[in-house]
């Protein structure tokens, strides 16, 4: 998985600065692969995602960001599962 990953970096960093007329890393980092070993840290991670285009001060909720797959989800009840509070 990690030389794939590797792989697709590299080729999207090449494309990138192709089209932007750039040079230089794209990425800040290489890719260093995470073991999700509880749901209780999955949740954190996908809170983390969600938020970071508010974070960012590009939109005011993290259900406004249009690339948000989050909202595709089916909505619960369950206290766990609402990722999107923090």
């Amino acid at each position: 998985m990690l030389e794939f990953i590797s792989r697709i970096q590299l080729v999207y960093s090449k494309h990138f600065n192709w089209k932007y007329n750039r040079k230089g890393p794209v990425f800040e980092g290489r890719y260093i692969p995470k073991f999700i070993d509880s749901q209780e840290y999955l949740i954190e991670l996908i809170k983390y995602l969600a938020n970071n285009p508010v974070k960012a001060g590009l939109v005011k909720r993290p259900e406004d960001w249009k690339w948000m797959s989050l909202n595709s989800l089916p909505q619960t009840d369950n206290p766990k599962v609402k990722f999107l509070e923090i």
